[in-house]
């Protein structure tokens, strides 16, 4: 992510390249920003992930929730949804 750039000298922004409104963090590029959500809702998953999203805090608890929720496949659906984003 661009942060690790800049943490090396890199000069680039830390602004989201695709909503130009938001730092750029990794709950921004998976959840928060608006071409993700878009993303998801195009793939069918936003419906299931929605709940996860509103009822907790940080990336990791929400993809946690989900995964122990869910049929494999549907496990398997937003991992490869991750790895695109």
């Amino acid at each position: 992510m661009r942060m690790r750039l800049q943490d090396r000298g890199i000069p680039c922004s830390d602004i989201c390249p695709h909503c130009e409104t938001n730092h750029e963090n990794d709950w921004h590029v998976f959840i928060g920003c608006e071409a993700a959500k878009q993303v998801w809702q195009e793939a069918g998953l936003w419906e299931r992930i929605s709940d996860g999203v509103v009822n907790v805090i940080g990336l990791a608890a929400c993809l946690f929730s989900c995964l122990c929720r869910f049929p494999e496949q549907v496990c398997n659906d937003i991992t490869m949804m991750l790895w695109c984003i």
